[in-house]
């Protein structure tokens, strides 16, 4: 029963996302724009972690994941703690993530490999953050 309760609780805390990285028109020099994926929440919810896509000018989006106080919204910025990037094939590339709070100040994010890793960090505001890759990823 233990191990239930502990299993129903981790998963309660993991967020998935899933985000195809296409291509569109370019935006304006200096013009960003932001589109949230998912948020998880610390266990005890007084930290948030935000996956979104970004675009600023190219064609095409990074993935981006901010870790933040819960009653912060998220700034018209990159990610404090994981900026990806699609290959330069020009294909568009599918990136899955996943968001699993494996305590209240520890934060682990696994990333699609065929992505290219623009910046990551090991602490923000506190959060420890672990990085893995995702390797199956699956339909």
């Amino acid at each position: 029963m233990r191990y239930l309760a502990l299993a129903a609780a981790l998963t309660a805390t993991a967020m998935t996302g899933c985000s195809k990285v296409s291509v569109s028109g370019p935006l304006a020099a200096g013009q960003c724009e932001n589109k949230e994926i998912s948020e998880a929440f610390s266990s005890d919810r007084a930290m948030k972690a935000v996956s979104y896509t970004r675009r600023c000018g190219s064609a095409y989006s990074n993935l981006n994941v901010s870790v933040l106080p819960t009653d912060v919204t998220p700034p018209d910025a990159a990610g404090n703690a994981l900026v990806e990037e699609p290959p330069t094939d020009g294909k568009g590339h599918e990136s899955r993530l996943e968001l699993v709070w494996e305590g209240p100040r520890q934060l682990r994010i696994a990333h699609n490999p065929e992505m290219r890793l623009r910046s990551s960090s090991v602490t923000v505001s506190g959060v420890t953050i672990e990085h893995a890759t995702v390797f199956e990823l699956g339909t």
